[in-house]
């Protein structure tokens, strides 16, 4: 706390992973402290163009890979980042979600801005690949789950694909462009397009299967001026 951290201009590309069991991994974590990341020269995990530069294969179920993880209870500024060309695998029947930016901590101001997840222009930059017919999958661009007070704003968030082929009201898969559970939010001038789900079943209580902004909890919130198209299962 006091000085702010600085991630700044990093580029981090061509890892491709196997694990055997159901590992977590990501771009850039932060666990604590004041931090700017990307808020005078953006860093760029994956790539804006083709497929593939960061592969996670894991064997079991429930894996988790995030380009840019936000768990500190200080203050963050993210802003300028391009994340994409990101593959997420594992057998057909298990899950493995992909998160491009997620905050998960309590209080602190989080400002998420003017950052590139998936690509303008090529098809699946973020695909969680497998048919996980046994299992939850999701796939988000901007995941809040934390408290504070919290701004998206300018982003652009586009070509994610979730290859979820559920069968039985047991199993759902979702995909979303930004989702918030808690804080008090502003989404502001989001674009939002090109989000594909592959579900088969629809179930009474499943939730939606494909959102451009999907918004839960009991504080306020504030939307204005995005702009979401070609949405589609």
């Amino acid at each position: 706390t006091g000085t702010a951290s600085n991630i700044q201009n990093n580029t981090i590309r061509n890892f491709d992973w196997s694990n055997s069991l159901n590992g977590v991994g990501a771009g850039i974590l932060v666990t604590g402290g004041d931090v700017n990341i990307g808020t005078l020269t953006g860093n760029t995990i994956g790539d804006i163009t083709g497929t593939g530069s960061i592969t996670v294969t894991n064997t079991t179920t429930g894996s988790s890979l995030f380009g840019i993880y936000i768990s500190s209870t200080g203050n963050t500024n993210c802003r300028n980042n391009n994340i994409g060309s990101i593959t997420a695998a594992t057998a057909a029947a298990n899950s493995s979600h992909i998160y491009g930016i997620y905050k998960n901590a309590s209080a602190g101001t989080t400002n998420i801005s003017d950052n590139t997840i998936g690509s303008l222009v090529t098809p699946n930059s973020i695909y969680a690949s497998s048919g996980s017919t046994g299992d939850d999958q999701n796939v988000y661009g901007i995941l809040n789950e934390g408290t504070g007070s919290v701004t998206i704003s300018g982003n652009t968030i586009a070509n994610l694909t979730n290859g979820s082929a559920n069968t039985s009201p047991t199993t759902e898969g979702e995909i979303n462009g930004i989702s918030s559970s808690n804080g008090t939010i502003i989404i502001s001038d989001n674009i939002i397009h090109d989000l594909k789900n592959s579900n088969t079943y629809t179930y009474p209580n499943q939730n939606a299967s494909v959102c451009g902004i999907s918004l839960t909890g009991s504080l306020q919130k504030t939307v204005t001026g995005n702009k979401i198209y070609n949405l589609s299962n």
